[in-house]
């Protein structure tokens, strides 16, 4: 039962966080902050390929191709013919960290200082200082036994704990970013979802202790629970990221993003079907239905992206920008969110007359509630209902002035 509970567990964050992460940077390609998530996410998604891997090794190829390496570098030498525990050691969590640091600190309000570069090319240099030590070196896990589905099966190396320590440390610096964020944040819904990425680096954040604690005490714990946790973590970042990025540009997403998502979800279990069809009838290897699914969805997630460059061959530049205004139409249609449309009107406005705060009130059931706010920090609205009674009403005929 532990054992199709963690293959079907990580094989459903492998493909929410691949899909994830090309639908984010698809949806704002010229945005920096897509980019670094979206690579957090792939980052978090090969770990999950290679728990997978690691709960059902694939059998040790006769002959490995020598580009492979080229296309999987952060394989150590070795992993394909070391059983679960190669494949359970081949990638680590720490550079998703530093890039999803990174992406925190772009969010923070203002203009890059000395400080925080300083902290992301930190970040990067002990990024790469654990990889290293990762691949060449078994100062990071000094051997491996047991059972792969717990987490005690790979035993700590020297600088384990120190590489705990950092993933902590580095986690606390996103959350501060993440909170000082959302407090400098002029609207709402931007607020809102700077909250959501703030509780989505906590959950994920807690595998550290988790791993911390099981590794100091030898605790029995399956590995799965990292997965649900950092899994449920990283599928809330890319959310709240999305709608933050739909926010700043001033669409919204929610039909788009659950259209695509049953979409996606359709093709995927389309494709595991002919799969597991070709498994039973040509004992093909069950390891093919990751790779072929992965295919799937990245074949399908660029084909507007794939119709958007054809468009540079066969099309003049009128016809490409009615064709890309049409395929911007078609997503946007059926997006009424009054919520998220009201707080872009309403910071458009603030920021055009230089308001110093503004709210947009909703009368309900004879109350009033604040539906969107710009730059507005206090908890009761500045105005009763008694304020806004109306004192006089013309009614105005047709045709008159």
């Amino acid at each position: 039962m532990l054992y199709w509970i963690s293959i079907i567990t990580n094989f459903i964050f492998l493909v929410a966080t691949v899909w994830l992460g090309i639908y984010i940077v698809s949806r704002s390609p010229r945005r920096l902050v897509s980019w670094l998530t979206g690579l957090t996410l792939w980052s978090i998604a090969s770990l999950f390929l290679n728990m997978l891997l690691a709960f059902n090794p694939p059998p040790v190829p006769v002959y490995l191709p020598p580009w492979v390496p080229l296309v999987f570098p952060f394989w150590p030498a070795g992993t394909t013919a070391s059983g679960w525990s190669g494949w359970l050691q081949g990638w680590f969590v720490i550079p998703a960290i530093i890039i999803w640091h990174h992406t925190t600190v772009i969010l923070r309000p203002g203009k890059s200082d000395l400080w925080r570069w300083i902290r992301v090319i930190f970040g990067y240099a002990v990024a790469a200082l654990v990889i290293y030590a990762h691949l060449f070196t078994n100062l990071v896990f000094s051997s491996a036994s047991g059972n792969p589905l717990f987490l005690n099966s790979l035993k700590p190396g020297p600088i384990y704990p120190v590489i705990l320590a950092l993933l902590l440390l580095f986690t606390g610096m996103s959350l501060v970013n993440l909170r000082r964020s959302a407090r400098s944040a002029p609207v709402l819904m931007q607020k809102k979802q700077l909250n959501i990425l703030t509780v989505a680096t906590l959950i994920a954040g807690l595998t550290g202790p988790v791993a911390l604690v099981t590794a100091a005490f030898e605790i029995l714990l399956p590995r799965v629970i990292l997965t649900l946790l950092l899994g449920t973590g990283v599928i809330l970042l890319g959310v709240g990221v999305a709608r933050y990025s739909a926010i700043s540009e001033g669409r919204t997403i929610r039909r788009d993003f659950i259209y695509n998502a049953i979409a996606m979800g359709v093709i995927t279990a389309f494709y595991l079907l002919v799969t597991w069809v070709s498994a039973q009838i040509f004992n093909v290897p069950g390891e093919v239905y990751i790779f072929i699914v992965l295919l799937a969805i990245l074949t399908h997630s660029l084909i507007d992206i794939s119709r958007q460059a054809l468009d540079y061959v066969f099309y003049g530049k009128d016809r490409r920008t009615i064709r890309l205004n049409l395929q911007r139409l078609t997503k946007s249609v059926g997006e009424h969110d009054l919520e998220d449309s009201l707080a872009i009107i309403l910071e458009t406005m603030c920021t055009t007359v230089r308001a110093t705060y503004g709210i947009i009130i909703f009368f309900e059931e004879y109350k009033l509630h604040p539906i969107a706010t710009c730059r507005w920090r206090g908890k009761q609205l500045p105005v009763s209902q008694g304020d806004l009674k109306i004192d006089d009403v013309q009614h105005l005929e047709p045709d008159s002035f």
